[in-house]
This record gives structure tokens, sequence and C-alpha cells, in this order.
């Protein structure tokens, strides 16, 4: 059994999923998620999300176990072409959870977190502010870390892309991520992500 595995299955448990449904509900994330195209949104990502809400963000937030849960299943759809990943990943989610017998207002709030980049509104809870900060902690991370990010990027949006259009779209994200005014929503993540995370981005400008 895997470090993942056991991390959630505690987090199940956490919630009130029986063991039984929990190791039913993994192996079939592992199969969703262990899809050759991606080269980023996979399980390696998702488990530094659950890890950074584990280490010491765990009692800032109001709902950190369903915030795990949350990110297991918060890219488990994933087209980079696709403007409806989340909406699709929470349906899922919502799905095996209610078949698990996951409270409705646990789900409610799962869901909530996984659809906190739809429709381009700003989140406005803490902990959703939290959730994407984590998932964006990527853009901040070591340097050799980054360079991973960026080849498992350019892999997922390569197989829809020639190298011209990946080039012009990637830029404009990164010059974008440059004119915001905060890169992180959150004080904790801008003060301790931001400074790498303008390098990296002026390090892969440079490098395309």
């Amino acid at each position: 059994m895997s470090d993942l595995e056991l991390k959630f299955q505690t987090t199940m448990d956490e919630v009130g999923i029986e063991l039984s449904k929990s190791r039913l509900m993994f192996a079939e994330l592992r199969r969703m998620y262990d899809d050759e195209t991606r080269g980023h949104h996979n399980l390696r990502h998702v488990e530094e999300c659950v890890d950074m809400i584990r280490g010491s963000l765990r009692t800032t937030l109001v709902s950190p176990s369903l915030m795990e849960v949350a990110y297991y299943w918060h890219d488990v759809v994933y087209d980079a072409t696709s403007l409806t990943n989340e909406l699709e990943s929470a349906v899922v989610a919502a799905s095996r959870l209610t078949q698990a017998h996951l409270k409705r207002s646990q789900i409610a709030t799962v869901v909530e977190f996984i659809l906190t980049y739809q429709g381009g509104v700003p989140p406005r809870s803490e902990d959703a502010k939290y959730f994407r900060d984590i998932d964006y902690w990527i853009i901040g991370s070591p340097r050799e870390r980054y360079k991973e990010y960026m080849r498992g990027i350019e892999k997922e949006y390569r197989m829809h892309f020639d190298g011209e259009s990946y080039r012009a779209g990637r830029m404009k994200f990164l010059k974008g991520m440059l004119q915001l005014e905060r890169i992180f929503l959150t004080d904790y993540f801008e003060a301790r992500f931001r400074e790498d995370a303008i390098s990296n981005i002026l390090y892969e400008i440079e490098a395309l």
C-alpha cells in the first residue's frame, strides 16, 4: 500500500467513510489519474496539495479534512482543451461521496472547493482562497520542481497544440500572472512564495 493510499484512508476515516468504501474509491482514483497523457495533473500533484494541508496549514483551515477530500477529486477529470474539467470532476466527486454515504452538507463543501475556479469569480471564503493557493503553490516551488512542472504542462498541452500555439498560449498565461497585483490570494502564500513565483515565471518566459 502506498503512502498516498494510507493518507487517503486516514482522510476518509476522518469524515466518516468506512474503510471498504475508501479502498474502492482510491482504486478508481488511481486508475483515473494514472493516465499516460497527464504530465502535471496527476497523483503526485494531489499528494503535494494534501501534504500542505497536513503540515503547517491544518490549524489555520476551517475544514481541512473536507479540503483534502476535494483535492483527491479536483483534477480527476482533466483535458487540457476543456473548460469544464472542474465541473465534471465535481460531478464525479459528488456521485462517489454520495454512494459512500457522506453527509450532504459535507459533499456540498467538497463540491464548492472543487468549483473554486468556475465562472471566473474570485473565492470569498478564506478556506477557498487557501484551496486555490495550495493548488498554485507549484508556481512558487523550488526551481527544479518548477522545471518538472513546466515539462508536465507542456506534455499535456502539446498533445493538442503545435509548438507555436503552445508557446503563444503559455506566454499569455505567464505574462498575465505577472500583471496580477498578487500572485497568491492569502497573505500566508504571498509572503512565502511570491518572490520564487515571479522568478520561476520569468525563467519560463525566457525558456520559451
